[in-house]
Parts: structure tokens; sequence; C-alpha cells
């Protein structure tokens, strides 16, 4: 959910273009990628909690992987391949 608020506030795609040089092109990538991920990850979320999975787990799973994306970002690890 915090990264789709950065997406759609342009936050994101403003910090890879302008802080990190990135090409349009691969900033368009990028958020591409970011919005399909979504999509399998809240069919797998529901499916888990029908399945009777807790809550806090699933959000505090969700979070974790969400912030390790956000410092692969920052630190430029997940973005060098896209712009060659």
């Amino acid at each position: 959910m915090a990264t789709s608020l950065a997406l759609r506030r342009g936050r994101l795609p403003t910090f890879l273009q302008e802080q990190r040089g990135l090409s349009p092109l691969a900033v368009s990538l990028l958020a591409c990628m970011m919005v399909l991920a979504n999509v399998p990850g809240n069919l797998l979320g529901g499916s888990l909690l029908q399945r009777n999975f807790r809550r806090g787990s699933l959000i505090a799973f969700a979070s974790v992987v969400t912030g390790l994306c956000g410092v692969g970002v920052i630190l430029g690890v997940t973005i060098r391949r896209l712009d060659r």
C-alpha cells in the first residue's frame, strides 16, 4: 500500500528519474512491475485469509517485503540492469 501511494503521488518515479538518472522508459517499467506485483500479492493474501492465516502475520510479512524492496530501490540494487 505504501508503494502504491508513493507511485500515485509521483514520488518514486520522480526520485528514480532525478536522483538515480534513469530514463523515462526504465522508470515506466519499474512502475509497471510494481503495479503488476500487487495483483498476485492481493490474490494470495485474500486466499491465505480465507484459509485462516492471521491478519497480523500477513500484514507484517507484506510490510517487511515492501520495506526490503524500498531499500533495494534506494540503494540502487534492483534498478541498475534496467537502464542499459
